[in-house]
């Protein structure tokens, strides 16, 4: 039987092209951190840590965020927060419901605002089908 190829999501083609050339410029420093933390439960689990901070001395501002992602079996726990306190909790499920589809559940909490928001988000990728949806409530 022949292996078919999945067509790619169009929406990211530039994503790569921004991530190059995102906040690098005279009077600029970033600092990013990445530490996978060993798992006791061996290559179905697993914990990863990621920081990362940056200065602009135009207007004096020092950004940073931090992230803790937990995978288990088919399941991905992702939370993060910035510096404005901003935090941002992730629930992500890849082919463990139905061959082919990821499931993300996401949520973000400002609580300076009070402002709470939600989304699902899925992608459905089969041979010669590739469909994305999103919700958000």
């Amino acid at each position: 039987m022949a292996e078919f190829l999945i067509p790619p999501c169009y929406g990211d083609f530039d994503k790569s092209i921004k991530n190059l050339f995102d906040g690098y410029g005279f009077g600029e420093a970033k600092l990013k951190t990445d530490l996978p933390v060993l798992s006791q439960t061996g290559k179905n689990g697993g914990l990863q840590l990621k920081t990362s901070m940056s200065t602009r001395s135009a207007n004096k501002r020092v950004d940073g965020n931090a992230e803790m992602t937990v995978t288990y079996k088919a399941w991905k726990f992702t939370e993060k927060v910035d510096a404005d306190g901003m935090l941002k909790g992730t629930v992500c499920n890849e082919d463990q419901l139905v061959k082919g589809l990821k499931a993300t559940l996401e949520g973000v909490y400002n609580p300076e605002t009070y402002h709470k928001s939600m989304s699902v988000r899925t992608a459905y990728k089969r041979p010669y089908f590739h469909h994305t949806g999103t919700v958000e409530f």
